[in-house]
């Protein structure tokens, strides 16, 4: 109790103890931990541990999808620090304001905050986080539909990680760059790749703790059956990826499964199979919508939202067509002036 190291270790203890739940994916446990972290950190008027945590109360915000407060938390950590004397936490800064850009909507951001990161850690000589910057510029480039750029940064990170000293330190990142290289070529046709690269990963994650990304990987497997004509194969990769999305609480990736699972039933005329994916997508989407409270992230995120009511009306019409007397007709103008109204 004596010991004048006790509060910066107790500190430190509580961040360690978020970082653990963070990986478990237990984001609300992490969070208090964190919290707790930050304000024994205040206590001691100790600015880059606070921004230490600050950043990490931001990633999570970004993974349950309130992307507004993860930017405030990156805001607050900036505040806190010097931009010279502090570049490693700059570039962490950077890199987790580039996640939460391209994961609301706006890659052309994300990829200025990526390349950013990239500077700073340069400077900090952190040659991995370096590659991982790298890497994550590819997958914003991808994001663009920049497919030739995407491939030459994801290659070379891939390339870079496979060449590392000690390959466990960046088994992860190199399960990520496939995953990232498995979107570049299902997106241009070359699904034999694709499926190579993404069935290494589902080998690789078989951890709990790295459910979340076998579950990214089987819904891009699930999209590789589909494009395929394999509709059955494609069901059971989405129905997988939805049910560990749920339980990691992951909105922002199940809301896009079972749109894909409404469409996959709607173009297989399982109409009520479809009706009620497609009204899940659209209810998880706007239930994330309604915690944007700024018109960038909103608008951002609208193309979406479009995207998934088309498809919902789509279904209701057809519906219509084969049971004209149960007023489909009106449920679809209802969708289609609310989908107006959010656009």
């Amino acid at each position: 109790v004596n010991d004048p190291d006790a509060p910066a270790v107790i500190a430190t203890a509580y961040g360690l103890i978020g970082q653990y739940n963070y990986a478990q994916n237990a984001m609300g446990e992490s969070a208090r931990y964190y919290d707790l972290a930050l304000q024994a950190w205040r206590g001691l008027s100790n600015r880059p541990g606070q921004a230490d945590v600050l950043i990490m109360l931001g990633y999570i915000e970004g993974r349950k999808g309130e992307w507004l407060n993860g930017v405030s938390y990156f805001t607050e950590a900036h505040n806190l620090i010097n931009d010279q004397s502090e570049p490693l936490l700059m570039g962490r800064i950077a890199s987790g304001l580039g996640y939460t850009f391209n994961d609301s909507g706006l890659p052309e951001i994300g990829l200025q905050q990526y390349q950013r990161a990239m500077e700073y850690f340069r400077q900090a000589q952190r040659p991995r986080s370096v590659n991982r910057m790298l890497m994550l510029s590819g997958y914003s480039y991808f994001l663009l539909k920049n497919y030739s750029a995407a491939l030459t940064h994801l290659n070379q990170a891939l390339a870079s990680f496979e060449s590392w000293p000690n390959p466990e330190e960046v088994q992860l990142a190199i399960a990520e760059c496939r995953e990232y290289l498995g979107g570049v070529y299902i997106a241009t046709g070359r699904y034999d790749l694709a499926l190579h690269h993404l069935k290494l990963n589902l080998s690789l994650y078989k951890n709990p703790s790295n459910s979340k990304d076998a579950a990214l990987a089987e819904a891009l497997i699930g999209q590789i059956y589909q494009r395929q004509g394999d509709l059955g194969r494609a069901r059971r990769s989405y129905l997988d990826a939805s049910r560990i999305f749920r339980q990691v609480n992951d909105r922002v990736n199940d809301a896009s499964v079972r749109f894909a699972l409404g469409r996959l039933e709607l173009n297989n005329e399982n109409y009520d199979v479809a009706e009620r994916y497609l009204k899940d997508s659209i209810e998880n989407t706007e239930n994330i919508r309604s915690d944007l409270r700024t018109r960038v992230f909103a608008a951002a995120f609208s193309a979406s939202v479009h995207e998934r009511y088309e498809a919902y009306i789509e279904c209701l019409m057809r519906k219509h067509k084969a049971q004209p007397s149960k007023g489909l007709e009106v449920m679809a103008f209802e969708a289609s002036e609310l989908a107006r109204a959010r656009s």
